[in-house]
């Protein structure tokens, strides 16, 4: 398995810079990112699933909620903010409702 804590890439070539002035990654901001700070940059797992919330107190939100499991959703309550029913069936209408929400999880149903 591949060691993490060595830096790659980028970071590599960061980590020279900074070490050359005299500062950590940490201390100027290019902390290593990890499972923790950003979930979604990881494989999906197959075998974790969420914990339900007290705010999960519909059969659908019950149905999501375990998918959600190792991303930034995991410990929000889910909100309906976009259907295409009541909001209306054009991209403008979709994203006046999603634009500047933060991550969201789509779901469509076929006839």
């Amino acid at each position: 398995e591949k060691d993490i804590s060595e830096p790659e890439g980028f970071e590599r070539f960061f980590a020279g810079i900074f070490k050359s002035i005299g500062a950590s990654p940490e201390d100027m901001g290019m902390a290593r990112f990890d499972r923790s700070k950003f979930p979604e940059q990881y494989p999906a797992t197959l075998d974790e699933f969420a914990d339900l919330l007290e705010t999960d107190d519909d059969w659908e939100k019950q149905a999501i909620r375990p998918m959600l499991h190792s991303t930034s959703l995991q410990a929000r309550p889910i909100q309906l903010v976009y259907d295409g029913d009541y909001n209306g069936w054009t991209p403008e209408a979709f994203h006046a409702a999603v634009d500047k929400k933060g991550p969201g999880v789509v779901i469509g149903k076929t006839a």
